[in-house]
């Protein structure tokens, strides 16, 4: 099948080259020499970007690998020849999310992403949102690492917990004090959520050490035990709680966004209304 659009494919992949300067990439000239090439091409501009063979080295593949897909010679690249160069272009998301256009003709899925749930991707006007925002609202990485949040949010949860997975599924004293009905409500959907996450993402470190830190309660390994329902994320959920500042028993509701900037990422929104 051939790509989707050759054009649009040749020019984001010379374009990407072309801003790159060869001077950026100190291992370049052994490179080009263990390949027969003198250490600096003879000729040509000096504000020259990179060439094919250039990237072909940085990246470590075959030779004429990014010559043949500029010209869309291969029709189906796989991904590491697709993250390869896309790693010494330095791509962005939305140049990894232009790439996959021009070749596939749509988009990656969030588990495709370049780098998946990259808290330094998030766009910083989202920072801004989130401190501005009137209900308590925060935003999380891929492994539920808390990126930003505000006043509101601190305060329901009686401190923002660095990891948001961490604190509902080990935080013995939330559990107890905050989290009303943990056992039947707030744990298996945490279990659901990150055993889902991790059969996207079974190799990130994070997740699987995270995993490995909840398991060792003995409540949580047996709810890890059983078969929940699927379960993905909070977008839509109501769980009933205990308000950490006011001690009032609430009702939150909870919205949740993907920043496309930083695919992966959780924006989180939570109401609370009484019961």
């Amino acid at each position: 099948m051939p790509v989707s659009d050759p054009d649009g494919l040749r020019h984001l992949l010379a374009t990407g080259r072309a801003r790159c300067a060869p001077a950026d990439f100190p291992e370049l000239p052994d490179l080009r020499l263990d390949a027969g090439l003198p250490a600096r091409p003879r000729t040509g501009p000096a504000g020259r970007g990179l060439s094919q063979v250039e990237v072909d080295l940085l990246a470590g593949l075959p030779q004429r690998t990014t010559g043949r897909l500029e010209r869309g010679l291969i029709a189906s690249p796989t991904d590491d020849v697709l993250r390869g160069i896309a790693g010494v272009l330095r791509y962005t998301e939305t140049d990894w999310e232009a790439l996959w256009l021009a070749v596939y003709g749509q988009r990656p899925s969030p588990s495709a992403a370049l780098h998946p749930g990259r808290a330094s991707a998030v766009p910083p006007l989202w920072f801004r949102i989130i401190e501005t925002s009137p209900m308590a609202a925060y935003i999380s990485d891929l492994a539920w690492d808390v990126v930003t949040y505000n006043t509101a949010a601190e305060q329901l949860w009686g401190g923002m917990p660095p990891n948001i997975m961490l604190w509902i599924l080990g935080d013995v004293r939330a559990r107890e004090t905050v989290m009303l009905d943990w056992a039947g409500h707030w744990a298996p959907r945490a279990v659901s959520q990150l055993r889902n996450v991790l059969r996207e993402h079974p190799r990130h470190r994070r997740l699987r050490e995270i995993r490995d830190t909840v398991l060792t309660d003995p409540e949580v390994a047996a709810l890890w035990q059983q078969h929940w329902d699927p379960y993905l994320h909070p977008d839509g959920d109501l769980r009933r709680m205990r308000h950490a500042a006011s001690g009032q028993m609430v009702t939150l509701y909870s919205a949740a966004a993907e920043p496309l900037g930083a695919p992966g990422c959780r924006a989180i929104m939570m109401e609370t209304r009484e019961p």
